[in-house]
């Protein structure tokens, strides 16, 4: 049996999750935040959680989901 190349994309981003994220790409999500912050997408409580739990993480995984729930095309990066 062969894998599908959905299959194959699926493996490489869960493989991409567990690889540590920089100083940089925080910043990103904090940026992609704070626009969602601005358009009313995220409460401020919402907002200060998640700046939060962007700082404490470690994986692209931990970082992914914190706008995993903001359309992409919405937030201009």
């Amino acid at each position: 049996m062969t894998a599908e190349p959905g299959d194959q994309m699926a493996v490489a981003a869960a493989a991409r999750g567990r690889l540590r994220a920089s100083h940089s790409d925080r910043d990103h999500v904090i940026d992609v935040l704070k626009a969602a912050f601005v358009d009313g997408r995220v409460t401020k409580d919402e907002f200060d959680a998640r700046v939060g739990q962007a700082l404490a993480s470690r994986t692209y995984a931990e970082l992914a989901a914190l706008t995993a729930d903001i359309p992409a095309g919405q937030i201009a990066d």
